[in-house]
């Protein structure tokens, strides 16, 4: 799948010409979850990150892909135990709002394959956790720019899901 997204990122990036404007980005992200587990209802943040490629169309719109490691979550003791390891796959639009030459807002929607997969163990056995799902994504971020090919980025992404996930990232990207 990532192959694809990446093949699908360079296609697209070739066939808008020389106006695009194509990027690679990395970034480390804390994760805050609210989780209704058989053991409790708990909320954990848990560090993780993520990489990125997108491309601007125009000078307000634009488009990006990614994969995400938001990390291990994890409640319980040695009666009950829940643990489980999130994993994102996502694409969505931008519309961002130039302020001057080195500065950007932005705000962005897409989908996101959210991959569950862990276990429960209590004193019946152990369950296995394996779920993946597309759910609706939103933020908004802000983008510095250093030079001509990168920039430090900052943002806010919530995920529609019943678990109340949501990211704060911050990282640097590399234009081409």
């Amino acid at each position: 799948m990532k192959k694809i997204l990446i093949l699908t990122a360079l296609l697209a990036g070739s066939a808008v010409g020389a106006r695009a404007e194509f990027y690679v980005g990395a970034s480390m992200t804390t994760t805050a979850a609210d989780i209704e587990t058989a053991v409790d209802n708990f909320s954990s943040d848990e560090m993780g990150w993520k990489a990125y490629v997108g491309w601007n169309f125009l000078d307000f719109l634009g488009a990006e892909a990614g994969y995400r490691d938001l990390g291990t979550f994890s409640e319980g003791d040695t009666d009950e135990r829940f643990d489980v390891d999130l994993a994102v796959i996502d694409v969505s639009a931008r519309a961002f709002l130039p302020i001057g030459d080195l500065f950007n807002l932005y705000g962005k929607v897409g989908y996101a394959n959210i991959a569950w997969d862990g276990k429960y163990e209590d004193a019946e056995g152990d369950f296995d956790i394996d779920d993946d799902n597309w759910e609706l994504f939103y933020g908004i971020g802000t983008e510095f720019k250093l030079g001509k090919n990168f920039a430090i980025r900052a943002e806010w992404e919530m995920y529609d899901t019943d678990e109340d996930l949501n990211t704060l990232s911050a990282g640097i990207i590399f234009r081409f």
